[in-house]
């Protein structure tokens, strides 16, 4: 159960650095710099990403240290 949800965490982690590519690789085109504000969308949409990715780091990072802490 506890590899499971590790191994979820981590998929999950992945995902959202794969997520802050795309934006970060759309981000530089044309027709984003044309609309008005949209590339500050985005750099704000990839933050959004970026903080949240730390926060279910520090989650993932806090249930382990308590598993391992864990007297039985």
């Amino acid at each position: 159960m506890l590899n499971r949800c590790l191994f979820l965490s981590i998929k999950h982690r992945c995902e959202l650095v794969c997520l802050a590519l795309v934006f970060q690789t759309v981000n530089p085109s044309p027709y984003i710099s044309s609309i008005d504000n949209l590339e500050l969308f985005i750099n704000s949409i990839v933050n959004g990403i970026f903080i949240y990715a730390l926060m279910v780091l520090y989650d993932t990072e806090k249930g382990v240290l308590i598993i391992v802490d864990f007297e039985g």
